[in-house]
């Protein structure tokens, strides 16, 4: 999936803040790191679902990157919670990327990363937002080649 435009790369408590103005954008922008709504910095349930409404009402999308930046020290499953409901919101409006090279820790395993996706998003899909109109084909494409890489069989679903 290719999206003209540059993701919106900026702490947490700056997208709470933006969250009005991003509802009523009219253009397409992406908003990195799930928002990186850290509960260490108070951004829990009343920030994350403004983040949904911007999925629902705006031109926004999310990038499912860094869940390690939006619970650090944490374990990975920590963000599973933020992950389901961003793909049961939109998995239309969501992008996946690798963060890597997963800065400032570079030993990262990416392959955990996707296993989280896996984990979000177990049947490769969402609500269609329009009657008639799948939902969620970038993240269908990323976990297909997922579970290719791993030997599993791969979600299928008819387009």
């Amino acid at each position: 999936m290719s999206l003209p435009c540059t993701p919106f790369y900026t702490p947490g408590t700056v997208v709470r803040d933006l969250l009005p103005f991003l509802t009523e954008f009219e253009d397409v922008f992406v908003i990195d790191h799930m928002g990186y709504m850290k509960a260490s910095d108070g951004l829990t349930a009343e920030p994350f679902q403004g983040l949904i409404e911007v999925l629902h009402h705006g031109y926004g999308h999310i990038k499912l990157s860094g869940p390690y930046r939006v619970a650090p020290g944490q374990p990975r499953s920590a963000t599973g919670p933020l992950g389901r409901a961003l793909v049961g919101a939109r998995s239309d409006r969501l992008v996946w990327g690798s963060d890597w090279p997963h800065l400032p820790d570079g030993q990262r395993d990416t392959g955990e990363l996707l296993d989280l996706l896996a984990d979000w998003a177990p049947r490769c899909r969402g609500p269609a937002p329009d009657p008639g109109r799948d939902a969620g084909p970038a993240l269908l494409r990323t976990l297909t080649l997922h579970h290719t890489l791993k030997g599993r069989s791969p979600c299928r679903r008819s387009w």
